[in-house]
């Protein structure tokens, strides 16, 4: 969902298993400058991240970012090859 004149956007994504950034809490990712996840739905919880908040596989996020950024947010979202395997 575009925002702000469309310069940032917000949406939502299901945590994968491979993805790079499950299962590490979140002061040790590098989101791009700007980027903040704004909440976690697991089950029927709903959590407000902070740096020592972890994503695990199957959460719903819901990410807010500049539009600039898509590419590397894009990346960090990626399943690595061996969840095909």
């Amino acid at each position: 969902m575009p925002l702000r004149d469309e310069r940032a956007e917000a949406f939502e994504f299901i945590a994968l298993e491979t993805s790079d950034i499950t299962e590490r809490p979140f002061k040790e990712i590098r989101f791009p400058e700007g980027t903040i996840v704004g909440a976690i739905v697991r089950g029927e919880e709903i959590i407000i991240p902070d740096g020592e908040s972890v994503i695990l596989p199957g959460d719903h996020c819901v990410i807010f970012t500049p539009r600039s950024a898509i590419p590397d947010v894009e990346k960090l979202l990626t399943v690595k090859l061996e969840y095909f395997g």
